[in-house]
């Protein structure tokens, strides 16, 4: 499965007997690969963010000086 040129998985399909696809049914399959392929890419960035978040939480928590959190409207909460 891919993503624009990045390679993000691969899926098997199994039959006891031979089995020819159509047309119909292959581009069914794509539609698939490409779905699955999204997902794991949003659930890698999803990690990713976790992961992120924990980092600045645990330097935010250690730093002994005060840190005021500001967003982008200039709003600070703690």
């Amino acid at each position: 499965m891919q993503i624009g040129e990045k390679t993000v998985g691969a899926f098997s399909l199994f039959y006891q007997e031979i089995k020819d696809f159509g047309e119909d049914e292959l581009h069914f399959l794509k539609i698939i690969a490409n779905i699955l392929a999204v997902s794991m890419e949003r659930s890698d960035y999803y990690v990713s963010a976790l992961i992120e978040k924990g980092l600045t939480d645990t330097i935010l928590q250690s730093v002994a000086d005060g840190i005021i959190k500001v967003d982008t409207g200039g709003e600070y909460f703690r």
